[in-house]
């Protein structure tokens, strides 16, 4: 018999803390800056952000154009992990509104994706109601 594969909980941005550490996630957000360096992107949705490594999603053979375009829309799955030193930002574009960061956590992507037709606001809403 197969093994089953650990679904990804959906959560909004807005609900994750330090409780959901060690739990595979499945969020969505817009990119709003990325470091090449550390392969850290910071996705957000609307004052709260999160740090997403998307280093294990890297292919030097397919381009990822995504990862230039500020505010596009991502879905990305993954493990989030509480770091023991806070993680560096990356840099912010000047007209960017100030978003809350936890330094110590970070999604450690293991897809991350363009997703263009999301509805933001209809994603949130499901899960307030608890649909998705």
């Amino acid at each position: 018999m197969p093994q089953q594969v650990e679904h990804a909980s959906p959560v909004k941005l807005s609900s994750i803390t330090t409780d959901l550490v060690s739990r595979k996630l499945r969020i969505a957000g817009r990119l709003l800056a990325y470091d090449f360096d550390t392969t850290i992107l910071l996705l957000h949705d609307g004052d709260n952000g999160l740090l997403v490594d998307v280093s294990l999603c890297l292919n030097p053979y397919k381009s990822m154009r995504w990862l230039r375009e500020s505010n596009a829309i991502v879905m990305v799955f993954g493990y989030l992990e509480q770091s023991s030193s806070p993680l560096p930002v990356p840099a912010l574009p000047y007209h960017s509104r100030a978003t809350k960061v936890n330094h110590y956590l970070v999604l450690r992507a293991m897809l991350a994706q363009e997703a263009p037709d999301l509805d933001l606001v209809l994603w949130n809403r499901c899960l307030e109601e608890g649909i998705a």
